[in-house]
């Protein structure tokens, strides 16, 4: 279904410089931000990112118009499916609903919890009979770990697949994160043995694979020198967002630095 058809559909208009359309994509994103979020209603703060440097006056018809939106998706009988649902809209809207899981299922055992939005959160916690999650905070790769301050949290710091010569790898790489969530040393067992290879060289390492680095210089040398080499690789978003903001802030410094001596 064409944007501008799917605005009508949701009642739509323009607003300010933004045709229908245009209008309906920045709702869109906005509400696919809201979505993930414990907020009970779309806000002001989900189109910050989307419309920056716009007054916080000029945001309500956008706020309305993605009320509109949230209806127009769950209305019934649409001879066509005009608008898409993500799994954490299904979350939300049985969250808002107030729908719970049906009782008599037994303890709930949910796995890579670690990727829970809010919204699955609050309709797992409000099972009566009780939720074993099961995560590592250190693979969210995005957004925060949704934690609540009722659970009773355990740590597991021991690994049963990996032996004793990989400890100071993971624990140098856990250093590297920005928080810590993991407070005791991490171990291997005995019983298992890590094969460790030693390179004369960076540039005999193998070229497939997951590369962690300490630093974002680091990871700004290896890409400069695998693109000189016309190696495929690309960033994780959140390392690609970090060291944008470390280059920014470094040619920043340089500007200024020659600023002050041109004085």
């Amino acid at each position: 279904v064409p944007p501008d058809e799917r605005a009508a559909r949701a009642g739509i208009n323009s607003i300010g410089p933004h045709s229908a359309a245009q209008v309906l994509g920045l709702v869109e994103r906005a509400i696919n931000v809201w979505s993930e979020s414990d907020s009970l209603h779309v806000q002001v703060q989900h189109f910050r990112r989307l419309l920056p440097g716009m007054p916080e006056a000029s945001l309500p018809p956008y706020i309305a118009a993605a009320d509109a939106l949230w209806q127009a998706m769950w209305r019934p009988n649409q001879k066509t499916r005009a608008f898409n649902l993500r799994l954490s809209h299904i979350a939300k809207w049985l969250a808002l609903s107030g729908i719970d899981l049906p009782p008599g299922l037994g303890t709930l055992l949910v796995d890579e919890a670690h990727d829970l939005m809010p919204s699955w959160r609050q309709l797992l916690d409000r099972y009566p009979e009780g939720c074993v999650f099961l995560g590592d905070p250190y693979q969210r790769l995005t957004g925060r770990v949704v934690r609540h301050q009722r659970n009773k949290m355990l740590a597991m710091n021991r690994s049963f697949r990996m032996g004793m010569n990989g400890e100071g790898a993971i624990q140098k790489t856990l250093a590297g994160a920005p928080e810590q969530r993991a407070f005791d040393p991490f171990l291997g067992s005995r019983d298992h043995i890590t094969r460790v290879r030693h390179w004369r060289g960076r540039g005999r390492a193998l070229q497939d694979g997951l590369r962690v680095y300490v630093n974002e210089w680091s990871l700004l040398e290896d890409a400069q020198r695998l693109k000189l080499e016309g190696a495929r690789f690309r960033l994780l978003p959140a390392s690609a967002r970090k060291l944008g903001e470390l280059v920014t802030g470094a040619i920043a410094l340089i500007n200024q630095r020659e600023a002050d001596w041109q004085r």
